[in-house]
């Protein structure tokens, strides 16, 4: 059964578990498909109680299916001193589930592809993939599209599907049968460890979840898993299908209607030059800029406090500029004889405790930070802040982390934030290598820039 139709019926499913290095000891557990896939093991002896973390739990579940639970990780453990028994629970970030036969090596995680369904993909890539004619009931379709790109390691495929059937008649209403199917697919020349190719598929959902201007989550996923089997006395590639669950700790789905989500992509396949160039280049970027993202789509859901979404963009706003920014008041040279000719007058506890306080001296204030991309945002549909308002927003932020929490000043929080949001996504897209005019249109035409566009949505 699918893990999704596991989660649906809540089902809970008793089997024998082992660690991945030692699968003679296996212990009785039970795994629970609820909003999140958590497992359960008890068992007797000696076990290291104080791992909060095991790379690898695999099991069997009483009707057969098999399970790889990946990074889990333990989020409670009880000892009885009496009986010497113990019971862990833990929480997977990814779950494999695959029915095998007795005679394969069928805990092997090694894939030749790997795909994920991705929400809207057809909107994204533009792609039309029918059209019907009424005056001569016939109807036409593509059956695939696809882009790609080449990554070095992996081959990238955006593809579409359209698979169905279409009957009609010309004394009967048009009766169709259409399944739409779009996948973003990962093609190695040669088998990889899942654990590298799930690491690639992360960045690029990253870059999704830019695209999308949205905080969205996949779970579900396809892939060949290459296995080897004896044929005639020499090793044969068999190729398996396993399912894979991503067990996320914060599960959001894009859930918006067709007619509305096409409206409000940041920007879409069309608007992108070249691009093979513009992932290449996120992929240098995506480690230093993943909490950013994070903090900035996060700061984007439903619910948020307005306390909460204000701090996490202003912290989003200090990251990214000490990070893609570096400037500092003054050279390192010129700043370290500045140093060492303040510290030459000292000695004693007072230069120990000047030197201390001058250790991040030649960093620049957060009000310096924000005013920096707020000047890179310049010319990008971006109406700008005063500067007062920047003081403000640092002020308010000082406030909330350093001395009374909730003790603001007149700053209209929801505005600001806006106007954050505004400049993290400007900034954002010039690093990834969008033009100050491209990024224009966006400003004017999408939700995402209310604070510059006037466009005023239900605030979060």
């Amino acid at each position: 059964m699918e893990i999704e139709n596991l989660i649906k019926a809540k089902k809970v499913i008793t089997g024998r578990w082992w660690f991945s290095d030692n699968k003679r000891r296996q212990f009785v557990g039970t795994i629970t498909f609820d909003q999140q896939v958590a497992l359960e093991i008890s068992g007797t002896g000696k076990i290291d109680l104080t791992k909060n973390k095991y790379d690898e739990i695999c099991g069997r579940g009483s009707d057969g299916e098999y399970f790889i639970l990946r990074n889990c990780y333990v989020t409670r453990s009880i000892t009885s001193h009496t009986k010497g028994g113990w019971s862990i629970s833990l929480l997977p970030t990814d779950v494999i589930s695959f029915t095998s036969s007795v005679t394969t090596k069928w805990n092997t995680t090694t894939l030749t592809h790997f795909e994920a369904q991705i929400p809207y993909l057809d909107f994204w890539l533009d792609h039309k993939l029918f059209d019907t004619s009424f005056t001569d009931h016939v109807i036409k379709f593509d059956n695939e599209k696809n882009e790609t790109a080449e990554l070095g390691e992996a081959k990238l495929v955006l593809s579409t599907r359209l698979m169905g059937i279409a009957g009609w008649n010309i004394n009967t209403r048009n009766r169709m049968d259409i399944r739409q199917h779009s996948v973003l697919r990962l093609e190695y020349p040669q088998e990889v460890e899942y654990a590298q190719a799930i690491q690639l598929y992360r960045r690029l959902e990253g870059f999704f979840r830019i695209a999308y201007a949205s905080n969205f989550y996949l779970r579900r996923f396809d892939a060949s898993f290459l296995r080897y089997t004896r044929l005639h006395g020499h090793k044969a590639p068999n190729v398996e299908l396993k399912e894979i669950y991503l067990n996320r700790f914060i599960d959001k789905n894009v859930e918006r209607s067709p007619s509305i989500i096409d409206q409000l992509f940041l920007f879409k396949f069309k608007d992108l030059e070249d691009f093979g160039k513009v992932i290449a280049r996120w992929l240098e970027i995506e480690k230093p800029l993943q909490p950013v993202y994070q903090l900035l789509l996060t700061s984007l859901e439903n619910g948020v406090y307005l306390e909460q979404r204000f701090i996490s963009l202003v912290n989003a706003v200090e990251i990214f500029h000490r990070r893609f920014n570096g400037r500092q008041r003054k050279p390192d040279d010129e700043w370290l004889a500045q140093k060492k000719e303040i510290l030459s007058k000292l000695t004693g506890k007072n230069k120990r405790l000047v030197n201390g306080r001058l250790r991040d001296a030649n960093e620049l204030t957060l009000e310096e930070r924000i005013a920096d991309l707020v000047q890179s945002a310049n010319n990008t549909g971006f109406r700008g802040l005063m500067p007062e308002t920047i003081t403000k927003i640092a002020e308010t932020r000082n406030s909330f982390v350093h001395r009374d929490f909730g003790g603001t000043n007149d700053l209209d929080i929801i505005e600001a934030s806006d106007a954050l949001t505004e400049i993290l996504f400007s900034n954002i897209l010039l690093e990834i290598g969008f033009a100050t005019e491209e990024i224009r249109p966006m400003a004017r035409n999408n939700e995402i820039f209310r604070y510059s566009s006037g466009l005023r949505i239900k605030d979060v």
